[in-house]
């Protein structure tokens, strides 16, 4: 870089752009407003959430489909 370059980086942007992080922020919106933020799927974060994951699957019979994306994917 030369000396009259800068970089710009925005306070708090890992929060708004990685999607673990906005699933995380999605999912406690939900348990705050659960009338208001309905327009998304259950979201875990293995291997925190595996616990939670493994309940509700084990309740629910019909669910047999999982999207699984990884944290970092390069």
């Amino acid at each position: 870089m030369k000396l009259n370059q800068r970089v710009n980086q925005i306070p708090g942007i890992y929060n708004l752009a990685r999607k673990n992080m906005l699933g995380r922020h999605l999912m406690r919106m939900g348990k705050l407003l659960p009338d208001y933020y309905d327009f998304f799927p259950h979201t875990y974060m293995m291997p925190h959430d595996y616990k939670d994951f493994i309940n509700e699957t084990s309740a629910k019979k019909n669910a047999r489909t999982f999207i699984v994306k990884p944290e970092d994917s390069c």
